[in-house]
């Protein structure tokens, strides 16, 4: 009889509020946050999601025009297997709308979160909409309108599969400035620096990089 009386009253398993890649609770938030820019309150449930708010707040609004927190679950198909998934934010900025994942790294660390963000990179690609992965220390505990300008600079940077084959098409003639590629393909400056970071894109020459470089790009697959 004691040991029923144990078990009806053992604490139910924790269950992580926001697990990345992977589908996340709705309910229980830990903060309620007042957002002026969705006009209603927006809950958080985890330190990250707080601080990523207060920089979405602190953006102007020609930059970041409003977000949804936790806005959907997707079920991501992996031949037989299923998976379900939910982001961490919709953001609409001036330039698109873009899926935010939080995490501890800002990429999977494990071989089933590496599924799903292929899968659902490929999800939202379909859709046209950006997926960007940001890791927690990219969020300061206290962020400032600065580092909002930082964050949405990111969000802007990350080239949806559509912009990395416009620049690949214009590089297949050989190597070209990054000045003639934004031209031609149509990808923004930060978009070709982000591809030649993720080693899509490689540099013919190694001088110092700024936005305001004059440099050369090829296709990093691509005999030079």
């Amino acid at each position: 009889m004691s040991t029923n009386f144990a078990f009806r009253n053992q604490r139910p398993a924790f269950r992580n509020p926001s697990p990345p890649y992977q589908e996340k609770i709705l309910d229980h938030p830990r903060w309620i946050f007042p957002s002026r820019k969705n006009g209603r309150q927006v809950a958080c449930w985890t330190a990250g999601e707080f601080q990523a708010v207060v920089a979405f707040e602190a953006a102007a609004p020609v930059m970041i025009h409003s977000y949804e927190e936790r806005p959907e679950v997707v079920v991501l198909r992996d031949g037989p297997e299923l998976y379900r998934y939910t982001p961490n934010f919709l953001v609409e900025l001036s330039s698109g709308l873009v899926i935010v994942e939080l995490s501890a790294l800002g990429e999977p660390r494990t071989w089933k979160q590496g599924v799903i963000a292929r899968l659902a990179r490929e999800h939202y690609s379909q859709r046209r909409i950006k997926f960007v992965e940001i890791a927690h220390r990219k969020l300061r505990a206290q962020p400032r309108a600065g580092d909002a300008a930082l964050l949405v600079r990111y969000l802007s940077a990350v080239p949806t599969s559509t912009e990395v084959m416009r620049a690949r098409d214009v590089l297949s003639a050989g190597p070209a400035s990054i000045a003639q590629v934004e031209v031609a393909a149509e990808v923004r400056r930060e978009c070709l620096l982000a591809m030649v970071r993720r080693g899509e894109l490689a540099l013919v020459d190694l001088p110092p990089i700024t936005l305001e470089s004059r440099l050369s790009i090829c296709d990093a697959g691509a005999p030079r």
